[in-house]
């Protein structure tokens, strides 16, 4: 059984608490650098992100709509492709960082390559 996470390799070098910290801190690190900064995760899903506003709107006391039709709307279609956007952005960037090799501080897409 796979373990998210942990960083299996590093679990191999240093030990399974010291990996389960290392995970937490770079989790805690990229945490506050977005609320500390006011920016949003650059590869976040738009549905998922609004399936979870909508559920603390709920949960604040606003109006259920079940039952309303909504349709499909445009929106949808706009966040599909920024989903596939984001994720050809990542993929890009995780492609540059194994090809090069290094850890790069900051969580850019290469020189020349951003979108």
């Amino acid at each position: 059984m796979v373990n998210y996470w942990v960083d299996e390799r590093m679990a191999a070098r240093r030990g399974r608490q010291v990996a389960i910290v290392v995970v937490a801190r770079k989790l805690g690190t990229v945490a506050w650098r977005l609320l500390s900064s006011g920016q949003d995760y650059a590869y976040a899903n738009p549905a998922q992100v609004r399936l979870k506003w909508r559920r603390i709107e709920l949960a604040a006391g606003e109006l259920s709509q079940k039952g309303r039709r909504t349709g499909v709307s445009v929106a949808s279609e706009q966040e599909r492709g920024l989903a596939l956007a984001a994720e050809h952005a990542y993929r890009r960037l995780v492609a540059d960082w194994q090809a090069t090799g290094k850890k790069s501080k900051g969580a850019g897409a290469a020189v020349g390559r951003a979108s």
